[in-house]
């Protein structure tokens, strides 16, 4: 097997490190099967036939997330290995790669570069398959792999082995107990991939979905659901926000708190939602309503309001584009004038009246009263107040 660059030579360094003091190691896991695909390895994992004590020993910068489990985070060589270990005694190095979830991701290196393939993973990688060496064990044993299967479906354009795919639709409910953030973070995964429509397509017909923990569990999917083509989809926003459609219809909205991802991205995910549901007909854009709600968004908004109705329109998209060009201000950061400016001229004024000020520029700029330089806002505040004297 074919090693090259900094990242390979880390490993391959630290693999002889180990051997020198007695100890067996392998590389394994994404950094062999994305050497083999090929593509850009993101993390290197080592397995170790050692003891826990072992490597703190060898290691003494290692750090341990979590003291019941034997995982580390070596920093070594400018590169940053997350090393786990298993006794010998207990396990051979060909049943714990039997026991990891799939076949590509169930290889090993060792220091002289062998490839350690007890399971046929290269092969599935040439035949661009997802499978599993006894998969109904395997998806027993953690019951994510049932949805990290279609996560790969999407990051590697492959199909899923024919048994594989029935213990995924048949490996029972034991995602009900599944920690909704690890659920989330494998579906991120999958939405962000490259054949993201496929993908969701099988995890929808698939029934894992039913599985889900009862918090965020579709009450049912829907039987005549838009087809999931993600194509037109580039941002994050909208893939979650078809998403949450696919699986909860008309309650989509009410289902996003309950997802564990940062609030930013849930409120603008949920705005988008709103806007698509307040308007079952076409929306009628204008140049209040794109600045209201910002380009980006009025473009994502109406992205999946077309995907909803089932109708592509790229003329609205190229209208909203030109509303955004004519604006004069993109938000009111773009006003030539402050908070600061107005508190140096009226330092008396409460911070609501200023609020409020920046409000009454804002409008006077965008309805094009007013030209957005400093001297003529500045003007206008003036006049304004000696108005409400």
């Amino acid at each position: 097997m074919y090693l090259s660059g900094p990242a390979w030579n880390a490993a391959l360094e630290t693999l002889e490190y180990l051997a020198k003091h007695g100890v067996r190691g392998y590389v394994t896991g994404g950094a062999v099967r994305d050497t083999l695909l090929p593509r850009k390895i993101r993390d290197i994992d080592i397995v170790l036939e050692a003891s826990s004590e072992v490597v703190l020993s060898l290691f003494p910068q290692a750090v341990q997330p979590s003291a019941p489990f034997p995982v580390f985070i070596v920093p070594r060589g400018g590169h940053v290995f997350e090393i786990t270990t298993f006794h010998p005694d207990k396990q051979t190095l060909q049943e714990n790669l039997e026991q990891r979830d799939f076949t590509i991701n169930a290889m090993a290196v060792d220091r002289s570069g062998r490839l350690i393939d007890p399971g046929g993973g290269e092969n599935d990688i040439n035949r661009q398959r997802i499978r599993s060496v006894f998969p109904q064990e395997r998806m027993q044993e953690d019951p994510l792999r049932r949805v990290r299967a279609f996560r790969f479906v999407s990051e590697l354009g492959f199909s899923v082995d024919e048994l594989t795919w029935q213990a995924l639709c048949t490996a029972g409910n034991g995602l009900w107990h599944t920690a909704e953030e690890r659920i989330q973070r494998e579906i991120e995964k999958l939405l962000t991939g490259m054949d993201n429509s496929r993908a969701l397509g099988l995890l929808l017909r698939s029934g894992v979905l039913h599985d889900f923990p009862p918090s965020i569990r579709p009450e049912h999917v829907l039987k005549k659901q838009k087809h999931p083509n993600m194509a037109s989809f580039s941002s994050i926003e909208e893939k979650w926000t078809v998403f949450f459609f696919l699986l909860y219809g008309g309650q989509a909205g009410r289902f996003v708190s309950r997802w564990p991802m940062k609030k930013s991205l849930q409120k603008r995910i949920r705005h988008i939602i709103q806007v698509c549901t307040a308007n079952p007909d076409e929306i009628e854009w204008n140049t209040e309503l794109v600045y209201r709600n910002g380009k980006r968004c009025a473009l994502q908004i109406e992205t999946v309001h077309q995907w909803r109705k089932g109708k592509q329109n790229n003329g609205t998209l190229e209208h909203i584009e030109e509303l955004a060009r004519l604006l004069p201000i993109a938000s009111r950061s773009d006003l030539k004038v402050d908070g600061s400016d107005i508190v140096k001229l009226h330092p008396a004024l409460p911070g609501k009246q200023i609020g409020h000020l920046l409000t009454f520029l804002e409008e006077e700029v965008l309805q094009g009263r007013a030209a957005n330089t400093h001297k003529e806002l500045l003007s206008l505040v003036k006049e304004k107040l000696s108005h409400e004297r």
